[in-house]
Formats: structure tokens, sequence, C-alpha cells
């Protein structure tokens, strides 16, 4: 698709995609859901073919861009996940103090009401999941005469997109977890609300995947 709509442009190529499709009755922000017919000989590779057998993630699209001229974009959807923002204390420990606490365990889970989406507070019930697209921005390795240590590699970066969440921008600090356990921390948060729609995160991962 054209960079043109995008203001973070190549760095989420990865999850944007023009949809050759009538969209018409369609809404920004509306998740579109691949659903794999059931088996036909002959024609069709049976329920489940364009995904692996057990897998937590998404086969789905975000319509972001609806033009009245130009191709509708949709992001590509892949996940769902929890949002924290972190709490304004530190947790006790089960010694008493509140030393480095680093889990979100006491954070603040962002959860959907009344067609809404709010923190809730600190430590308290699970958040909503919200459907989100990934994908890992290129690592490259530093020049000889670059500015870091010749032959390191450059810290991986993450690429997230939220569609539109009514009554959520997201903050730098703000921790993303997926259904695997891995879990992010946006570090360069972006929202647009003209174009091509949503949220355009880029993270850090702290932590790997737990399950799997």
């Amino acid at each position: 698709m054209s960079e043109g709509k995008l203001e973070l442009g190549a760095k989420g190529m990865a999850v944007f995609f023009d949809i050759v499709a009538n969209m018409d009755p369609f809404l920004l922000g509306d998740i579109l859901v691949q659903n794999d017919p059931p088996y036909v000989p002959g024609v069709s590779y049976g329920a489940g073919a364009t995904s692996v057998p057990g897998t937590l993630e998404l086969n789905a699209m975000a319509l972001a861009w609806h033009g009245p001229v130009s191709k509708a974009v949709g992001a590509r959807i892949d996940r769902r996940v929890t949002v924290w923002r972190p709490a304004s204390a530190p947790a006790t420990q089960g010694d008493g103090s509140k030393y480095w606490e680093s889990t979100h365990d006491n954070d603040a889970p962002l959860v959907l009401a009344n067609g809404q989406y709010g923190f809730g507070s600190d430590g308290a019930a699970p958040a909503s999941l919200v459907p989100a697209g990934i994908a890992a921005q290129h690592r490259q390795s530093d020049r000889v005469f670059g500015p870091d240590v010749p032959g390191m590699l450059k810290p991986i970066k993450w690429f997230f997109y939220l569609p539109p969440l009514p009554g959520y921008m997201a903050r730098e600090g703000d921790t993303i977890v997926d259904e695997n356990g891995a879990r992010y921390v946006v570090i360069s948060p972006y929202e647009q609300q003209t174009g091509v729609v949503g949220q355009q995160l880029i993270c850090d991962r702290t932590a790997a995947q737990t399950t799997g």
C-alpha cells in the first residue's frame, strides 16, 4: 500500500495491506475474522487450514482506512492482548518491602465496560482482551565505523497495531501482554485518527512467551 496514509511509514508495513473488496457495509475499526469453511473435497483444505492447530493466534483484519475512491486498507490482527498501566505505587513484597517490584500484578488493567475502555484500580480484576497485530522490526548490524561496537546487533524493536479503542490512548510505559505470556513495553506511541486509523506502537519486549 502507499505509505502516504501512514505516519510511521515503513515501520509498520508488515501489518498493513490493501483490501480489494466492497467495504461499504463496514465501519472503521471493524474486525474481519477469517472463518475457514468445512472441508469440501477438491475445493478447500478444511477448517483450520490457515492456522496451526491449537494456536492462540488469529487470522483477521481490522478495517483501518475506508476512503471513498481508493482501496480500503486492512491492518493484520493476529492475536489478542491485555494492556496494563504502571501502578501509582510499587506492590508490597512478602517481607513488607517495596523493593524493585517488576511484575504487572499491581498495575492497572485496561477494562472494557459499557462500550468504553478505561483502567481499573491497581491490582484489580483481569484486563479485557484487545485485538492486536504485531510485527518485528528488522534488526540490523552496525557498520564497522558506526557509533557502536563493530559487529554488535542493534536491539530488536516490535511494532504493534491496535484498532481504535474508545477511551484508550497508549502512553509510554504501558505494558502489553499477549496470551502466550510475552510482555512488551510501549516506548513510542502514536494514535492516528485520520487516514489509516488506530494506534501504532513501537515496543521493547521484556519477557518472552511462557507457553506454547
